[in-house]
């Protein structure tokens, strides 16, 4: 992201109509906490209060989120997340509890030397899959407007491979055209990955240090559990530090860890990556117990994720520990592994498409997968009987978010110009 893009009129106007669409529809009272005022300026529902974060610590977060509006999308994830679960609280009895990945969209898509699909767990759970359904749908409208594409055929094509694989869970998508591009850019340099890894390993305050050190000795005593064969010097420190990026994670500790791997020759060296397990209990729809304990991260990376991930564990505080310190999970960072960005490595509509479907099948398998075993067959079924019933209405919820998302990033940008007008005249 960070890459300014200017927006059509054309897709301005469009914008504007969903907007219109999602706060002015006949059916809902005045007094709906999206609408209310929405004209003059008052919060709708993932409206971010500029003066709720310290942005002047984060300048490029703040960027990135005034850039455009799928950063602040991604940003707001748990206030969309619930948002949804607000507006199916009619429904909810009906529809089949499955897993989540919690925060599905374009930009989570990441390929891999060992696969390709959705990543980064952080906020799986399990609940009704019109979460997932929903922020994917919305990821393509913005994605699609952000590049001036029509996004109704993409929407189709991800439902379409959806239903496919409930249908059918052995069925495999078509490797995307993108994929294969990707891969043709993968590197044996190493000793560049490991070179790149340690640029972003940010210094630490001591007590973060701390923190880190006594979850990592926990980690290892884990994972030798587990790798016995492994060499004695294996999981040795060599360097380690904070980890900065990210969107909805910007606000969560996360480091990074080089250890000495099989050999004591720096090539292989192994990359690890620590992050803080959020709360996600927030979200009112959804399974939220344990929210606070990363074993639904690891549930959902084993039952949803296609990337086979080494040394995934999940690091419990201390007895005594302080619980101003939430626990850690950690997991491999693979040497070649690259992220979607919309703006930057997606070439057509083509692309974006078959790039839909893929994730569509992957999570129409995963979303059932492992959840109610051996009882997975009914479930599906009942997944399938739920989607013949409320597709409609998730299309319609697609476009719905997509006004409110659209409504309160240019609501975040007018306070942001607002802030930097007062400062100046400080």
């Amino acid at each position: 992201m960070g890459q300014n893009h200017p927006v059509s009129r054309g897709v301005v106007l469009i914008i504007s109509l969903l907007i219109s669409a999602a706060c002015r529809p006949p059916s809902k009272p005045a007094t709906h906490p999206d609408c209310a005022d929405a004209g003059n300026g008052r919060p709708i529902a993932l409206h971010l209060p500029f003066e709720s974060y310290r942005f002047e610590e984060d300048s490029l977060l703040l960027r990135r989120l005034l850039d455009n509006p799928y950063g602040y999308f991604r940003f707001t994830n748990l206030r969309f997340s619930d948002q949804i679960c607000r507006r199916i609280d009619d429904v909810l009895a009906a529809m089949p509890t499955v897993n989540l990945h919690g925060d599905a969209h374009l930009e989570q898509y990441a390929v891999t030397s060992v696969g390709r699909g959705l990543a980064d767990y952080d906020d799986a759970s399990s609940g009704p899959a019109v979460i997932d359904l929903v922020r994917f749908g919305v990821s393509i409208r913005i994605a699609a407007g952000l590049r001036e594409w029509e996004s109704g055929p993409t929407i189709d094509e991800f439902f379409r491979g959806y239903r496919e694989a409930l249908e059918d869970p052995e069925v495999e998508a078509a490797t995307p055209a993108y994929v294969r591009r990707i891969e043709m850019e993968f590197s044996d340099d190493r000793n560049r990955f490991l070179d790149e890894v340690e640029s972003l390993m940010k210094p630490l305050v001591s007590e973060d240090e701390r923190q880190l050190i006594a979850g990592y000795q926990r980690y290892v005593a884990l994972l030798r559990e587990t790798y016995a064969a492994l060499p004695e010097y294996f999981f040795t420190l060599k360097k380690y530090g904070r980890l900065t990026t990210g969107f909805g994670s910007a606000m969560d500790k996360k480091f990074l860890i080089r250890i000495e791997g099989t050999t004591l020759a720096a090539t292989d060296d192994v990359i690890l990556e620590a992050k803080e397990i959020r709360d996600i209990s927030s979200i009112s729809c959804i399974n939220a117990s344990g929210s606070g304990g990363a074993f639904r991260i690891l549930l959902g990376k084993t039952r949803i994720g296609r990337q086979p991930i080494r040394f995934l564990a999940e690091v419990p505080r201390a007895a005594g520990e302080s619980s101003a310190n939430p626990p850690l999970w950690i997991q491999e960072w693979l040497h070649n592994y690259r992220e979607l960005n919309i703006m930057k490595t997606l070439r057509s509509v083509d692309e974006l498409s078959e790039l839909a479907h893929d994730i569509g099948v992957q999570l129409g398998r995963g979303h059932v997968a492992k959840i109610a075993s051996p009882l997975d067959a009914q479930l599906r079924r009942a997944q399938i009987r739920m989607l013949v019933d409320f597709e409609p209405r998730i299309r319609k919820l697609i476009d719905e978010m997509t006004g409110v998302t659209y409504k309160s990033w240019e609501m975040f940008r007018r306070e942001a110009a607002s802030h930097k007008a007062a400062r100046r005249r400080r």
